[in-house]
C-alpha cells in the first residue's frame, strides 16, 4: 500500500469534516451542547458495525477500557470545538488546532520523560508565536485575547491527553502493535478505531446523563432537527472516523515526520476552502475575504507550518 496516498488524503478529508461541522452548527443544529450527543450516537453505531465486520476482536478488559477512555475524553474536546465554531471562522480554528503537537511535546516531556530537542524548541516557539498572533484582537484600541481561542485551547489539551494515553497504551501492549516487519495488520488499526468510537459513545452517554443543560438541549434538538441534518451528521462523523483510519495507516506505512508535515497542509487548505465557500454561502461560513485579512492568516499559517516542520522533520533526532 502506498503511504503517500493516505498521507495526502488525510488533510483533504479533515478539511471536508471541518467545514461540514461549520454548516451543521450554523444551519442544522445551532446548539453546541447537543452536537456531541448526536455524534456519540453516530460513533456508537459505526463502532458497533466495525466491531462486527472486523471479526469481533477483543482485548483484555483493562486494555479495552483504556482505549475506550481515549475516545471518551474526546467528547469534552468536541463540545468545546463546536462552542468555538459558532463564534469563529473555521479556517482560524484549524490554525489554532495546530497547537496539538506543542501540547503533546510538553506532555511527553512531563509524563513520558522524553527530551525536547533544539529543533523542537524552535518549532514550539514559532507555533506559539503564530497562535498568539492569531488570537489577539483589537477592541476599543486595546489588544486582548479572543475568548474563542480558549475554547479551542481546551479542546487541544483534551485531544493531546487522549493521544498521549493512546501512545502509552500501544507502547506497553505489544498486541496492539500493527506493524510487524514489513507486514501491516489492518485489523488491529480497525479494532483500535472501533474501541475509540465506542468509548466516544460511552463518553457522550455520561455527558448526557451528568449535565442537565446538555440533556435538555439534546432532547429539544432531537424533536426539532430535520432528518436531512441527522443524515449529514451521520455521514460527516463516519468520514471523520475514516480520516482517523487513513491518517493512522499513513503514519504506519510512511515516514512519520513527512506524513505529519503533509497532514499539516490542511492549514492552507482551510484558508482556501473557507474563501471559496464564503463566496458561495456567505451567511453560513463568513470567512475573511479582504486582502489584509487573508494576508494576515497566510503569514501566520506560514509561520505555523515552519514550526511544524521543525517539530516533525527536524525534531526527531537527539534526546
Amino acid at each position: 500500500m502506498n503511504w503517500l496516498i493516505f498521507a495526502l488524503a488525510a488533510p483533504i478529508i479533515y478539511t471536508i469534516v471541518n467545514f461540514t461541522d461549520k454548516y451543521v452548527i450554523e444551519r442544522e443544529v445551532p446548539d453546541a451542547r447537543s452536537v456531541p450527543i448526536f455524534l456519540a450516537i453516530v460513533q456508537g453505531t459505526v463502532g458497533a458495525i466495525l466491531w462486527l465486520v472486523n471479526g469481533r476482536i477483543t482485548y483484555p478488559l483493562d486494555i479495552t477500557l483504556l482505549i475506550m477512555a481515549t475516545g471518551a475524553s474526546i467528547v469534552i474536546g468536541t463540545f468545546l470545538l463546536f462552542r468555538a465554531l459558532i463564534r469563529e471562522e473555521t479556517s482560524r480554528i484549524v490554525l489554532w488546532t495546530q497547537l496539538v503537537p506543542v501540547v503533546i511535546l510538553v506532555l511527553s516531556v512531563l509524563i513520558l520523560d522524553e527530551v525536547l530537542t533544539i529543533p523542537q524548541f524552535v518549532g514550539f516557539v514559532l507555533i506559539l508565536s503564530a497562535t498568539v498572533g492569531l488570537s489577539l484582537k483589537r477592541e476599543a484600541g486595546v489588544l486582548s485575547f479572543s475568548r474563542t481561542f480558549f475554547y479551542v485551547l481546551g479542546a487541544v489539551i483534551t485531544w493531546s491527553v487522549s493521544d498521549i494515553l493512546m501512545k502509552w497504551i500501544i507502547v506497553n501492549n505489544p498486541q496492539l502493535e500493527a506493524i510487524q516487519g514489513d507486514t501491516v495488520n489492518v485489523s488491529v488499526f480497525v479494532s483500535i478505531t472501533t474501541y475509540q468510537a465506542l468509548g466516544f459513545a460511552f463518553g457522550g452517554l455520561c455527558f448526557y446523563l451528568a449535565v442537565p443543560p446538555v440533556r435538555h438541549a439534546f432532547n429539544h434538538r432531537l424533536r426539532h432537527t430535520r432528518r436531512l441534518a441527522l443524515g449529514v451528521l451521520f455521514a460527516n462523523e463516519s468520514i471523520f472516523i475514516l480520516r482517523q483510519f487513513v491518517k493512522t495507516m499513513a503514519l504506519a506505512l510512511g515516514p512519520i515526520a513527512l506524513v505529519s508535515v503533509l497532514d499539516s497542509t490542511r492549514i492552507f487548505l482551510g484558508i482556501a476552502v473557507g474563501w471559496v465557500l464564503t463566496q458561495i454561502a456567505p451567511t453560513i461560513f463568513r470567512e475573511t475575504t479582504t486582502r489584509e485579512g487573508l494576508m494576515q492568516k497566510l503569514i501566520f499559517a506560514s509561520v505555523l507550518f515552519a514550526g511544524l516542520i521543525f517539530i516533525f522533520a527536524f525534531g526527531t533526532g537527539g534526546g
